[in-house]
């Protein structure tokens, strides 16, 4: 399990990205979209190896308007396997953003 923290990512594609390849649980996320269109942050309970986007059916979707910063408190959110995310320009699709940094606060 990992300790407790803050973890950045800056996200310029639709690569999948690893917050843990471990048990974690996620206390909150803060995110800033410089994209002009509206992205969809999709997490997995599964490493970044195990995620083929636009096939894989995301655990979680978080929505972001265009150029916006805003967080979300996840309580706790546990994900059970490990935990990875895309940036993305669909609900459930592939095509990635272009500017996005998010931060996730853990435990």
């Amino acid at each position: 399990m990992s300790m407790g923290g803050t973890l950045f990512f800056a996200v310029t594609n639709n690569t999948v990205q690893n917050v843990s390849r471990d048990r974690i649980s996620i206390k909150g996320i803060v995110w800033h979209n410089d994209d002009a269109s509206i992205r969809f942050m999709q997490l997995f309970n599964v490493s970044e190896a195990d995620v083929v986007l636009g096939t894989t059916v995301p655990d979680m979707i978080i929505q972001l308007g265009a150029d916006t910063t805003d967080s979300w408190n996840l309580f706790n959110a546990v994900f059970e396997t490990a935990c990875s995310f895309a940036i993305t320009s669909t609900r459930t699709g592939s095509t990635g953003g272009t500017a996005s940094d998010i931060m996730f606060v853990v435990l």
